[in-house]
């Protein structure tokens, strides 16, 4: 189930999968929530456009580098 909703109203829960469309937004808001989901969720996935960098949570993140409309190898960051 695909639900578009704004961030700061959604109830996110476990086992949730997070699409952040996040390069238009200021990075350090952006990093702090990121922070904070996966602080408060244990089982909660991420997909970013910007890397993730929360402390202590580091080795759950890849990176892959996949062709997008607008460059041959755009930067995804995952965290599972």
């Amino acid at each position: 189930e695909i639900i578009v909703e704004d961030v700061y109203k959604f109830q996110f829960k476990e086992g949730d999968m997070v699409w952040l469309s996040n390069l238009c937004f200021d990075s350090k808001i952006v990093a702090e929530f990121m922070c904070d989901l996966v602080k408060s969720y244990k089982d909660i996935s991420l997909i970013s456009y910007r890397p993730i960098k929360c402390d202590g949570f580091r080795h759950r993140v890849k990176t892959y580098k996949l062709p997008a409309s607008w460059m041959p190898e755009q930067p995804f960051f995952v965290y599972e």
